[in-house]
């Protein structure tokens, strides 16, 4: 649970999380911490979530963005850094950044990358991890209908996929 999922198959490209995760034996007691820190939502931790904003590392980014996202308002002034993040290279972070760009008011340019995200999500679980978010900031409206029809004729489309553009389709005839 500390890899989001969305990001396996860009962080581990044809290989295991696992031989990932042993990859990084050493860091993980950090990334752990980390985590905790971030889901207990406590003002006095945000320097590290802004340290961590900045970190190369993707998975530190992401715990640093959920971080950010937790104390909602009180990360206000990570507002450049979250929008600097909406470019990161891992569809997880991007996705992440833009939820609690959302939060901190930035309903439209939020909304704007996650519907961007979309077509721009490497693999299924990004994609769902999109549709997530959108569920969470009651954006699903603005899902365009050009998603929906593709969706739709996608094969290769999970079935979560399919029955949210079934859903979808059917709200908006």
């Amino acid at each position: 649970g500390i890899i989001p999922e969305p990001m396996f198959d860009e962080i581990a490209p044809g290989k295991p999380i696992a031989s990932y995760l042993d990859s990084r034996k050493e860091d993980l007691p950090a990334l752990v911490s980390l985590a905790f820190t971030a889901s207990a939502a406590h003002e006095k931790d945000l320097p590290q979530f802004v340290a961590g904003l900045g970190s190369e590392d993707p998975v530190t980014r992401y715990w640093a963005i959920q971080g950010c996202l937790n104390l909602g308002k009180s990360a206000s002034k990570t507002t450049a850094s979250l929008v600097a993040l909406l470019d990161d290279p891992y569809s997880a972070n991007r996705v992440a950044a833009a939820e609690a760009l959302f939060g901190l008011g930035h309903e439209k340019q939020a909304g704007n990358v996650l519907v961007a995200e979309l077509d721009r999500a490497p693999n299924e679980d990004a994609v769902l991890n999109v549709i997530c978010v959108l569920t969470r900031t009651d954006a699903l409206g603005s899902i365009p209908d050009d998603w929906v029809r593709k969706a739709l004729k996608e094969n290769k489309a999970g079935e979560y996929v399919k029955r949210l553009a079934v859903r979808l389709d059917q709200e908006r005839k």
